[in-house]
């Protein structure tokens, strides 16, 4: 509640939160070792979901470290790291998911997008119609897509702007005239979507 607030992702955070706290809610920070974070990603639904849990909790541990201090500081055990993607989506692929999204349009525009653009989903589900210093926008006129906000910080997660490909701004200019007011890209009935990982289980 001190720090999270004022970083870039705190919704990030908070769903970070609901990952740990049932396992280490009620453990001392001095439990923190090798064994507990091994069990505790063994708990979690993959390794990759554990460690970015895990880097959360260090980085609120040696944010306490900073300004409280902590003595000592323990030691965090991580899972490893996916290896870096070998393998994309062929056209027929794209297509085919393209074709499983129909009666679907929030989840048809989130994928023409995010493979038009490489844009993490993240970003993709954020975009506004509107110039944002919070969230990514899209800009028509200019035709740019903006990953971020103007007022945001940069992080080690670099999102550069992208220059639409011709057939991605013509889909976006056609969804615009659709939505009029609604103000999120990524929308259900004009409501901000939050996720798609529902959508694409019940996907056909």
């Amino acid at each position: 509640m001190e720090h999270a607030p004022s970083v870039n992702r705190p919704q990030l955070i908070a769903d970070h939160i609901k990952g740990l706290a049932p396992f280490w809610g009620t453990r001392m920070v001095s439990s923190i070792k090798g064994k507990t974070c091994r069990d505790f990603a063994a708990s979690r639904t993959t390794q990759s979901v554990a460690r970015h849990e895990l880097e959360t909790l260090r980085a609120a541990v040696n944010y306490f470290q900073k300004e409280y201090g902590l003595a000592p500081l323990p030691a965090f055990t991580m899972p490893e790291k996916h290896r870096s993607r070998e393998r994309w989506l062929t056209r027929t692929e794209a297509a085919s998911l393209l074709r499983s999204a129909r009666g679907l349009p929030h989840l048809r525009r989130f994928i023409l997008i995010a493979l038009y653009t490489g844009t993490r989903s993240g970003a993709v589900l954020r975009l506004s119609w509107l110039a944002s210093i919070s969230t990514g926008y899209i800009d028509l006129e200019r035709g740019v897509l903006h990953r971020s906000g103007s007022g945001q910080r940069q992080t080690n997660k670099r999102q550069p702007p992208v220059k639409l490909s011709a057939r991605l701004a013509a889909h976006l200019r056609r969804w615009k005239r659709m939505d009029g007011n609604i103000r999120h890209v990524i929308n259900w009935n004009g409501q901000s979507v939050q996720s798609v990982k529902k959508s694409f289980r019940t996907a056909p």
